[in-house]
């Protein structure tokens, strides 16, 4: 009898050593037709990858993009932190007369939003909680005489000086609606800085602050800060 036939089936087999390694080379074929596809139904599409979708705030890793169901960067490294949002906006709710000749604090009286309680009643000013670049900007409805060769001056302070301001002549109005005067500007503020509205008119006469609302509320005067990102 020869070691490669079995004499009960009449049939011929591999012997035991050989019969285990070509299985073993069966499967390893099987992989990798299922590794790369060739197995799957006629006409039947190849599944893409899920899209890739970066989180608003917090999505890069060493400046890379990370995925939203994974959140966390490769290799072990920590999520950029979030930027936190640091403002506030103050606007009165009376009006306010402004002498002529004289620079007035303009006055304030809520906050329709204060992130960092920067908000001081008291003496109606923002005070810097958080060092950073900042936007600063503020508005005035006036009311007043119109006066020939006469200015309306609307400014922003930080601790006590002018850091921004806007002129303009004392010549015209909108009958019933006064005019609208608005400055701004961005600036690095430190902790403690102290910011104000300030307004000044040369008319003669006083004039007046008008508090005038729209459907998201307060329209003027208003002061507001936005910290746009850390000092340079």
């Amino acid at each position: 009898m020869s070691r490669d036939t079995n004499t009960r089936s009449g049939r011929r087999h591999l012997p035991l050593p050989r019969r285990a390694k070509a299985l073993g080379a069966m499967t390893a074929v099987s992989l990798v037709f299922l590794t790369a596809g060739m197995i799957a139904p006629a006409g039947a599409a190849t599944p893409s990858a899920a899209p890739v979708t970066a989180f608003d705030t917090g999505d890069t890793c060493k400046g890379k993009p990370q995925r939203e169901d994974k959140g966390l960067c490769k290799k072990g490294r920590t999520p950029a932190a979030p930027i936190v949002s640091v403002g506030a906006s103050v606007f009165a709710s009376t009006n306010q007369t402004i002498p002529t000749d004289a620079r007035t604090r303009v006055l304030f009286s809520t906050a329709a939003y204060d992130t960092d309680g920067m908000f001081d009643a008291a003496s109606s000013t923002l005070v810097v909680r958080t060092a950073g670049r900042y936007l600063l900007k503020g508005r005035l409805l006036w009311d007043y005489t119109v006066t020939p060769n006469a200015n309306r001056e609307l400014s922003i302070g930080a601790n006590g000086y002018p850091i921004a301001f806007d002129t303009q002549l004392a010549t015209s109005q909108v009958f019933g609606f006064g005019v609208s005067q608005e400055v701004s500007t961005i600036v690095a503020l430190n902790v403690g800085d102290v910011i104000s509205l300030d307004a000044r008119q040369t008319t003669g006469v006083d004039a007046t602050s008008v508090t005038i609302s729209g459907g998201r509320g307060a329209l003027s005067p208003q002061l507001q800060a936005e910290r746009l990102a850390p000092s340079p």
